[in-house]
C-alpha cells in the first residue's frame, strides 16, 4: 500500500492511505510539513496495524526473516575519531544500497513492508519528558526568553527581536503545531449543556479569558506556554493555540464586530472598529442596557449630561428620542413627535418632545382642537405643554385617519404618520449621543515616543458614575500616519450609512430596535481641539470666536474688554465662529491657492486664524499646479488692449478648473459617493461649540501647571521643605486621594502630571501663607478652586477625559504585542476580539447563524456576576454593597471593650442618651467604621453632615464609633459626633465657611449620618510653625543616614475651614451649606474701570516693546549677513585701500 497521496486539488497537502481506509466517512488530508508528526500519531500506528503493515506484537516486534533479532548497535562516535579528514572518513564507512524506506518515528518500513530495525542503546520511557523540563529550566528567572516580547518597542519592523532558544523550546513542546485537528474541537451541543457555550468547554474558555484581560495583555509566546503547562498537569480538553485562534475568530465574526479599512483624503490606510456595532453592544447587554437614559431630564440639578442646557434647551426635536411607548401595558403602541395622539379624556395633542420630570415621563405637546364645519385640526396655541405620557392613550395608527390641518400649519403636519414608522417597521426607535476622544498617543511604554493618533467613543446615555469605567470606553481607531481629522472622517461616514439608523438587540424588551447616534461633543487637549476646529491662532487666537485682532487692536479698551464680556453681535473680537464661517474662509484659502499664491493664503490664515489640516495638505499640492499653468500664460501674450482682461479670464477659468478637481478628491470617495450626495459640491468643518474644556488639560495641566510653576519657581530648599511640611500636615479624609507625597512635589516641581496638580488644587491654597507667594499669585490660587459648573455641557468632572487617558495604558500593551507592519489593523482586531469577550462574559446577546439571538451559557454568566476579580479585570465596578448605616467592627485585638461611661471618656454628651444606650447594653466595641447615606465610608476623625429627628442639619467630626455586638450587626450601633458649628460668614481669607468646636458631643444613629467632607485645620489664623520634632525618619534605601523630621504644631484644635476646593461631594456641600457661604464674590467692584486702566498701560508699553522687537530682530538678520559674507569678498574689498596707502608711502 502507498502510504501517502497528493491531493490534486489541494497544494502543500496529502492523503494519508492507511488512515483514510480506516475512516469510513472521509478521506484524511494533512499538510505535507506535518507528515513526520502524523506517522507518530496513536491513530496512525492503530491504522498501519490494521492494515497489516505492521505485525500486531505482543511486547517487542520481532526481525523480518532475514535480519537478526538482535538489534545493531550504531556507533558513530568511533568512526570518526581519529580524522578531521571527512573524504578520509566516508571512505571508511560501509556502502549500502539505497533503500526507500518509510519513518514511522519509533520504527522504520523499508520498501518491502518489513520493519527495519534500528537501536542506538536502551533509553528510559521518560526521557523525552525530562529533556523537556531541562529545556525548560535552562531558561532561567532572570532571563526568561518566553516572556520577552517578539519585538522591541519601537514601530519600526526592522528591530525585530527572534529569541531562537524560545523558539527551539517551544518547537521542543510540540507547540507551533499547526493542525489542530488532532487536538481538542469543542462540542457545542455538549458545551451548551454544561454552561460553556459557545467556546465549547471551560478550558477554552479560560484560555480565551487569559488572552482579553485589558491590562493583563499576553503575548502568543505566553499562551502557548499556558497551553503546555495545562497540558502537562492533565487538564482536560485542552486546544492548540491556532484552534484557541480560530474559536476566537469565529466568536468575534457572529458577536458582529467588524475591522474595516479606510483611505483618508491624504492616501493615508488604517482600520476602524464601527462605531454603530461597539455601540449596538450596548443595547445588548443586560448589565448596561437598564442604565440608559432616553430622555432630557428637566432637573434643577445638573450633574448628567441630560440635565445641562445644551441636552435640555439647545437640541432640535428631530435629534432627540423621536418615540415612546408604554412597553408595560401596550409596547405595541408607539407614539411619535409630530404626530396627532389622543388623550384618555379625548382631548388631541402633538407630542414635540419626550422628557422626564422627577423620574416621571412626560410629554412636551401642541393642544390640537377639530373644526367641525371642515373637520381640520388646527394647533390651538404655539406654546407647549407638558402632559404625563400616562394620560397618553391613541396614537396615530389606532385614530386610523390621516389628519387634514388648516392652511399656515407647520410643514411637518403634513408628513403624518411619521416618516421613520415606515424605516421602523414596528421597531422602537432611540437616539444615542456620544462623546468622541481624539488624542495623539505614544505606542510605547519607554520614553521613546511612538506617535499614534487615537480615538475613542463613549456613550453619553450612561450615568458618568459607570461612564468613568474602563468597562465603557470603546476603542474605535489608531494610525500612526492618518492624524485625528482623517479618523473623524471615517467615523462620520460610519454614523451616516443607511440612512443614519442602526438595527440593534434591546436585551430588556427582547425585541429588535434602530437607533441613531449623534455626537454631542468633542472633548480633548488645546492643540487637539484646535486641530479638530480648523484653527491655528494667528491674530485671532480663540477657537470659539473672533477675540483677539492685530496688536493695535487688542491694546483697545474696546478689544481688551472684549477678553472677558460676553460676544458681541457685530463682526468684531467676541463674535462666535460657525461651521459655515470656517468652512468660507477655507474655501476662500483653497481659491487662493488655484491662483498659485502662497502670501494670500498666509495673510487669511493669519487674520482669521482658520487653518485646516486636510485642506492645507491639497493647498500644497495645488499651488505648484496653478503656478506652473498660470507660467505657461505668460510666455505666451496676446497683442493688443484687452491682453490684460483675457489673461485674466484665462486665470480664472484655471482656477474653476482646479477647484472643481480638488473638490473630487481624493477620487475613490468621491466616486463612492451617491449622485444626490450634498458631499458632491460642499466642504466640511468641525464645531467650534462642541469642543468641551477638558479638566486635566485645561486646568490641572493648564492653569495649575502654570500657576504652579510661578508659585515654586522663586523658592529655595527652606521654602520646599517649609511646604512640603504643611502639606504633609494636611488631612486627606474626605477628598477622593489617597496620598499626596509632598517631599516629591517640591522635589520634582518641573516634572509633575495630572495627578499631582489636582492634589495642590485641593489644598495648596490652605498652606501658601506668609512668604511662600504674593497676593496676586494667592488670588489666583483661589480663583482655580471657585470655578463654577458649565452650565452648557454640565459639570466638568463629566466630560473629564482621565478614564481615556487611563485607557491609554491597554492601547500601549496592544501596540507594543502588535505586529508593528500593520499597526492600526493588528490593534483594533485585537481590541474587537476585547470587546467580542467582554460582552459575550457579561451576558450579552447576540445573532447566531441561525438568526436567533443567544447569550453565552449559564456557566459564564454567573462566572461574571459572582467573581469580583474577574469584573475588575474587566473594568466593570459594581453597584456598591455598602449599605447605609452599616458598620465595620475593628479586629479583635483592637476593640477594647469597655462600658460605656468610659468609652465615652472626655467626651460631653447628653445624659439621656447615656440612659438609652446602658438599657441597649453594658459591653461596647469599636468599630472601624459606618456607612453613611452616600455611601461614604466614614471613620473615627471623619468630618460629617447627619440630620437627627426634628433638628436642622448640623456637621461634626466623628470621634468614636460603638457597637454593643461582636456580631457585626447595625442595630444600636453609635456614633459619638463632635459638634461644630458653621460660621454665618466666610473667611475673608479664603473665602471659605469657618467651623468652630461647639464643646459638646451627640450620639447619633449611623442611618442619620448624611456624607462625608473634607475639613483643613486653619493653621493661618492660629499661626501654627513649622517645628522640627524629636521623631527619627529612616529613609527608604536601607543602608541611608537617617534624619530629622519637621513637622506643623497646631496652636489649637478648635478652629477648622471647610474645603470648597474639594472635589468629592462637591454638589453636596453646595447643596446642603446656605447660598451666602458658597456664593463667588467679585473680585473687582468695578471691573470695566480696571480693564480700561490695564488697557492703557498696554498701549504704553505695547509700541515700545514692538519697537525694541524690531530694532533686535534688524539687529540679528545684519549679524548673519556679515557673518555669512565669504572672507575672500572682505579681502577684495579692502586690498585697493592697502595698495594705495602703499603707493603714497612710496
Amino acid at each position: 500500500m502507498v502510504l501517502f497521496e497528493a491531493v490534486p486539488d489541494q497544494p502543500g497537502s496529502l492523503k494519508c492511505c492507511p488512515c483514510s481506509a480506516q475512516c469510513e466517512t472521509e478521506d484524511v488530508i494533512i499538510r505535507k510539513t506535518y507528515r513526520h508528526q502524523h506517522v507518530k500519531t496513536e491513530k496512525h500506528k492503530v491504522a498501519l496495524k490494521r492494515s497489516g503493515l505492521i505485525p500486531e506484537v505482543s511486547e517487542r516486534p520481532s526481525a523480518p526473516s532475514g535480519i537478526s533479532g538482535q538489534p545493531a548497535v550504531l556507533a558513530l562516535a568511533d568512526m570518526f575519531a581519529h580524522s578531521d579528514n571527512e573524504d578520509e572518513e566516508f571512505s571508511r564507512m560501509p556502502l549500502y544500497e539505497q533503500q526507500q524506506t518509510a519513518d514511522y518515528g519509533d520504527h522504520f518500513i523499508d520498501e518491502d513492508g518489513d520493519m527495519v530495525m534500528f537501536s542506538a542503546g536502551q533509553l528510559p520511557e521518560d526521557n523525552l519528558r525530562e529533556e523537556l523540563r531541562r529545556k525548560m529550566n535552562a531558561l532561567s528567572y532572570g532571563d526568561n526568553t518566553l516572556t520577552r516580547m517578539a519585538f522591541l518597542e519601537s514601530s519600526e519592523p526592522d528591530e525585530d527581536v527572534t529569541v531562537s532558544n524560545a523558539t527551539a523550546a517551544l518547537e521542543a513542546m510540540d507547540l507551533e503545531d499547526d493542525n489542530e485537528t488532532e487536538h481538542f474541537v469543542p462540542d457545542i451541543g455538549q458545551a451548551e449543556k454544561d454552561g460553556w457555550a459557545p467556546h465549547g468547554s471551560k478550558t477554552m474558555f479560560m484560555l480565551d479569558l487569559l488572552d482579553n484581560l485589558p491590562r493583563l495583555r499576553l503575548s502568543d509566546d505566553h499562551l502557548k506556554t499556558i497551553i503546555w503547562v495545562m497540558r502537562e498537569c492533565g487538564t482536560p480538553h485542552v486546544p492548540t493555540f491556532h484552534a484557541l485562534r480560530k474559536v476566537q475568530k469565529q466568536l468575534t465574526k457572529s458577536t458582529a464586530i467588524s475591522t474595516q479599512h479606510h483611505v483618508s483624503a491624504l492616501g493615508n490606510h488604517f482600520h476602524m472598529n464601527r462605531a454603530v456595532e461597539l455601540l449596538s453592544l450596548d443595547w445588548a447587554n443586560p448589565h448596561v442596557c437598564p442604565l440608559i437614559r432616553m430622555y432630557p431630564d428637566l432637573n434643577s440639578t445638573v450633574s448628567e449630561f441630560w440635565q445641562a442646557e445644551k441636552w435640555v434647551k439647545e437640541m432640535h426635536w428631530d435629534d432627540l428620542g423621536p418615540m415612546w411607548a408604554d412597553f408595560k401595558n401596550a409596547p405595541h403602541r408607539h407614539f411619535y413627535i409630530k404626530e396627532l395622539a389622543q388623550l384618555s379624556d379625548g382631548h388631541f395633542v402633538i407630542p414635540l418632545r419626550w422628557v422626564t420630570i422627577n423620574n416621571i415621563d412626560y410629554c412636551e405637546a401642541y393642544n390640537v382642537s377639530k373644526e367641525f364645519e371642515s373637520s381640520c385640526f388646527t394647533i390651538e396655541k404655539h406654546e407647549t405643554c407638558q402632559i404625563p405620557t400616562e394620560r397618553l392613550q391613541r396614537n396615530l395608527l389606532d385614530l386610523g385617519f390621516t389628519p387634514q390641518f388648516l392652511e399656515g400649519s407647520p410643514e411637518w403636519t403634513k408628513n403624518m404618520p411619521h416618516p421613520l414608522r415606515k424605516i421602523a417597521q414596528g421597531r422602537p426607535a432611540y437616539v444615542l449621543r456620544i462623546m468622541i476622544w481624539a488624542d495623539g498617543v505614544s505606542g510605547n511604554r519607554s520614553k521613546q515616543y511612538n506617535a499614534h493618533d487615537n480615538i475613542y467613543i463613549a456613550n453619553l446615555n450612561i450615568p458618568h458614575q459607570k461612564l468613568s469605567q474602563e468597562y465603557f470606553v470603546r476603542f474605535c481607531s489608531t494610525s500612526p500616519d492618518a492624524c485625528a481629522l482623517e479618523q473623524l472622517e471615517a467615523l462620520r461616514h460610519d454614523f451616516a450609512t443607511s440612512d443614519d439608523w442602526h438595527s440593534a438587540y434591546h436585551c430588556q424588551l427582547q425585541r429588535e430596535i434602530i437607533f441613531r447616534v449623534v455626537p454631542h461633543l468633542l472633548p480633548g487637549e488645546n492643540p487637539q481641539q484646535s486641530e479638530e476646529c480648523s484653527h491655528a491662532s494667528g491674530n485671532l487666537g480663540c477657537r470659539r470666536d473672533f477675540v483677539g485682532g492685530i496688536a493695535e487692536e487688542r491694546e483697545s479698551d474696546q478689544g481688551y474688554a472684549a477678553y472677558f464680556e460676553s460676544h458681541h453681535k457685530c463682526y468684531q473680537p467676541g463674535q462666535p465662529r460657525t461651521r459655515e464661517k470656517t468652512i468660507e474662509t477655507i474655501k476662500s484659502q483653497i481659491l487662493m491657492a488655484c491662483t498659485g499664491v502662497r502670501d494670500a493664503i498666509d495673510s487669511i490664515q493669519t487674520q482669521t486664524g482658520v487653518k485646516d489640516k486636510i485642506a492645507e495638505f491639497w493647498i500644497n499640492k495645488l499651488i505648484p499646479i496653478a503656478e506652473s499653468s498660470i507660467t505657461h500664460i505668460s510666455v505666451t501674450p496676446k497683442p493688443g488692449d484687452d491682453r490684460e482682461a483675457v489673461k485674466n479670464e484665462i486665470k480664472s477659468g484655471i482656477q474653476n478648473t482646479l477647484f472643481s478637481w480638488i473638490i473630487q478628491q481624493p477620487s475613490e470617495s468621491y466616486e463612492s459617493l451617491p449622485l444626490d450626495s450634498p458631499l458632491r459640491t460642499t466642504l466640511r468643518a468641525g464645531d467650534h461649540y462642541n469642543v468641551a474644556l477638558d479638566m486635566n488639560g485645561k486646568f490641572l495641566l493648564g492653569e495649575d501647571k502654570y500657576l504652579w510653576h510661578e508659585t515654586s519657581k522663586p523658592w529655595d530648599k527652606r521654602k520646599d521643605d517649609i511646604f512640603a511640611t504643611r502639606l504633609e500636615s494636611s488631612s486627606l479624609d474626605g477628598l477622593s486621594i489617597k496620598s499626596v507625597w509632598p517631599r516629591y512635589l517640591v522635589r520634582y516641581k518641573n516634572s509633575l502630571i495630572g495627578k499631582h496638580f489636582k492634589s495642590l488644587q485641593q489644598l495648596a491654597v490652605f498652606h501658601l501663607h506668609n512668604d511662600l507667594c504674593d497676593e496676586k499669585i494667592f488670588s489666583l490660587w483661589k480663583a482655580s478652586g471657585e470655578l463654577e459648573d458649565i452650565a452648557r455641557f454640565g459639570p466638568v468632572v463629566l466630560y473629564s477625559t482621565e478614564v481615556f487617558e487611563c485607557w491609554n495604558a491597554v492601547f500601549r500593551l496592544c501596540s507594543i504585542l502588535s505586529n508593528h507592519q500593520s499597526p492600526s489593523r493588528d490593534i483594533a482586531v485585537t481590541l474587537a476580539d476585547m470587546e467580542r469577550f467582554k460582552h459575550q462574559a457579561s451576558g450579552g446577546w447576540w445573532k447566531n447563524e441561525n438568526g436567533e439571538y443567544v447569550q453565552a451559557g449559564h456557566s459564564i454568566r454567573s462566572l461574571f456576576q459572582k467573581n469580583r476579580e474577574l469584573q475588575r479585570c474587566l473594568g466593570w465596578a459594581a453597584h456598591s454593597t455598602l449599605k447605609p448605616g452599616g458598620i465595620k467592627l475593628k479586629p479583635n485585638g483592637k476593640r477594647d471593650a469597655s462600658t460605656l461611661e468610659v468609652a465615652l471618656d472626655h467626651l460631653s454628651t447628653n445624659p439621656d442618651d447615656h440612659r438609652h444606650c446602658n438599657e441597649v447594653g453594658g459591653t461596647w466595641y469599636h468599630c472601624k467604621y459606618l456607612i453613611s447615606r452616600s455611601h461614604d465610608i466614614c471613620k473615627p476623625n471623619s468630618w460629617v453632615f447627619f440630620h437627627q429627628a426634628e433638628c436642622p442639619i448640623q456637621v461634626g467630626h466623628i470621634a468614636k464609633i460603638l457597637s454593643p455586638t461582636i456580631t457585626g450587626s447595625s442595630e444600636n450601633v453609635i456614633a459619638v459626633v463632635e459638634e461644630f458649628f458653621i460660621a454665618a460668614t466666610k473667611d475673608l481669607r479664603l473665602n471659605m465657611p469657618l467651623l468652630t468646636r461647639a464643646h459638646r458631643s451627640a450620639i447619633v444613629n449611623p442611618h442619620d449620618v448624611l456624607f462625608i467632607f473634607n475639613a483643613q485645620h486653619n493653621c493661618f489664623g492660629s499661626q501654627c510653625k513649622v517645628v522640627e520634632c524629636d521623631e527619627i525618619v529612616t529613609q527608604r534605601d536601607r543602608g541611608n543616614p537617617t534624619q530629622r523630621k519637621n513637622k506643623v504644631t497646631h496652636a489649637d484644635d478648635n478652629h477648622y475651614i471647610l474645603n470648597m476646593h474639594a472635589l468629592h461631594n462637591a454638589h453636596l456641600v453646595r447643596e446642603t451649606l446656605p447660598r451666602q457661604l458658597t456664593a463667588p464674590t467679585h473680585y473687582l467692584e468695578d471691573r470695566a474701570a480696571k480693564h480700561k486702566e490695564l488697557a492703557a498701560t498696554l498701549r504704553i508699553a505695547g509700541p515700545t516693546r514692538r519697537a525694541e522687537a524690531v530694532a533686535k530682530a534688524k539687529a540679528t538678520r545684519e549679524r548673519k549677513q556679515k557673518a555669512s559674507r565669504p572672507a575672500d569678498i572682505l579681502v577684495d574689498v579692502e586690498a585697493p585701500s592697502r595698495v594705495e596707502e602703499g603707493s603714497h608711502g612710496g
